[in-house]
């Protein structure tokens, strides 16, 4: 692969840009709508449960939740208790 021109740098920047400035647009839109960063898509799931499927509280939901974090397996644990 060549090295690339400063026609695609820039276009490269451009998307960057874009694309930055659409995630604070949504994180915005998403507070607007009263859902916090800490939404995650499981309680989205949950909200399903309480209201119609055709709300588009669901929708809303679902366009700013983040999916939830992987819970991690271990092989064993070491518990310390302190006097």
């Amino acid at each position: 692969m060549g090295v690339a021109t400063p026609n695609q740098l820039r276009l490269v920047t451009l998307l960057g840009v874009v694309s930055s400035a659409r995630a604070e647009v949504n994180a915005t839109e998403c507070k607007a709508l009263g859902f916090g960063p800490s939404l995650y898509c499981s309680s989205c799931d949950k909200l399903a449960g309480l209201v119609t499927e055709e709300d588009p509280l669901i929708g809303e939901c679902k366009g700013c939740c983040t999916e939830d974090p992987q819970k991690g397996v271990y092989a064993s644990a070491t518990f310390d208790v302190c006097k």
